[in-house]
């Protein structure tokens, strides 16, 4: 579009313009050029400055006020060559300024070189915008797969707690068995032997009790479970708690299923025997449990002020199934044992290494 109220410069640049193949629309006013601009948004305007009714200052400032035309690069012609000029045709909006009289071999570099600008700027437009549909639509399938994933991280969560409780109820009908057959069995031995059975089962459905009441399916709140168990333990073997106390000096530490168990029957063998064996003759005591957590390191222990093992003596190799079972389940834990006693006390202390989430 060419815009100049001079009909023989709009004549002039027109003839120009044509011979190098542009489609050119000139217009002898600025509110004339306005208007076919409006209908029919041109790619580049030369637009002179000096003009009866509005100047070209004018035209290029609500060219740039309308959305549709904001974008369409500006030159201006004009005799003016005063700097003032030139930075107020820059301020209204004008992508370059050509002074008359003009060499058309500058008009047309200047054309040529705003017309690649514009396309240019159109093209990266374009594709501004398709991506953006391209990234709202891939913001789309996440939100939806995101909500799908949540939907049956849901379900899965819920199998697990119904697999958990069916678990922790069936464990607790084997160790309803038990005691029913601990109730008939008249071989003293046999009974205590059914009796640390149950507890010991009852140790892992106690594991599987805390997680389902806490719906937190991953790891246990160990101090709570120990309290818990210890509890069970002293009941199973009918504990005058008056006689025998139970203490706690527990530190909040979580366990993964995979090491709460064998922790849990660890403590209960460790209870059983201090229960057993430590308080004979209805002498009085207390069992201390501790629970600390060290670095990377738990550390699980039962204390006694009880008679002590074997008047002092630790066995190196025991052979109960008990301690034997132990021995076992703190290799499976990476753990070491410690076990000392003396006349009016006994130690046993667990440590193994923290499993982390990330293991």
């Amino acid at each position: 579009m060419i815009v100049d109220d001079n009909p023989a410069t709009l004549k002039l640049l027109e003839d120009m313009l044509l011979q190098q193949e542009y489609e050119v629309h000139s217009f002898p006013s600025g509110s004339m050029a306005l208007a076919a601009a409006l209908r029919h948004p041109p790619d580049l305007i030369l637009l002179d400055v000096d003009m009866p009714e509005m100047n070209g200052y004018e035209v290029c400032e609500r060219l740039k006020s309308a959305t549709a035309l904001s974008e369409i690069p500006v030159i201006f012609l004009s005799a003016l060559n005063d700097t003032q000029d030139k930075i107020t045709a820059f301020r209204s909006g004008a992508a370059d300024y050509v002074s008359k009289p003009f060499q058309f071999e500058e008009v047309h570099a200047r054309v040529e070189t705003h017309l690649k600008l514009h396309g240019l700027q159109r093209a990266l437009m374009l594709q501004n915008a398709r991506l953006e549909e391209i990234v709202a639509a891939r913001t789309s399938e996440l939100a939806k797969s995101n909500e799908s994933l949540t939907v049956s991280l849901r379900e899965r969560e819920l199998l697990l707690q119904e697999v958990n409780h069916r678990v922790h109820n069936n464990l607790q009908i084997i160790c309803s068995l038990l005691g029913m057959q601990c109730a008939v069995v008249t071989d003293p031995l046999l009974a205590t032997a059914l009796l640390e059975t149950q507890n010991r089962i009852l140790s892992m459905a106690t594991i599987h009790q805390t997680l389902y009441d806490s719906g937190n399916l991953s790891d246990v709140e160990f101090a709570k479970y120990i309290q818990l168990l210890a509890s069970n333990v002293s009941n199973s073997y009918g504990v005058d708690p008056t006689r025998i106390e139970l203490a706690f000096e527990l530190e909040p530490v979580r366990l993964e299923i995979d090491c709460a168990i064998p922790c849990g029957l660890i403590l209960n063998e460790w209870l059983s025997n201090a229960f057993k064996h430590a308080f004979p003759h209805g002498r009085k005591g207390e069992v201390r449990i501790s629970l600390q957590q060290r670095d990377h390191l738990i550390l699980l222990g039962v204390h006694d002020n009880g008679v002590g093992l074997f008047k002092g003596h630790v066995p190196s190799s025991p052979k109960s199934l008990g301690l034997s079972l132990v021995d076992v389940l703190s290799e499976q834990l990476e753990g070491t044992l410690e076990i000392a006693s003396s006349r009016g006390s006994s130690h046993f202390v667990l440590r193994f290494p923290q499993i982390s989430d990330n293991a």
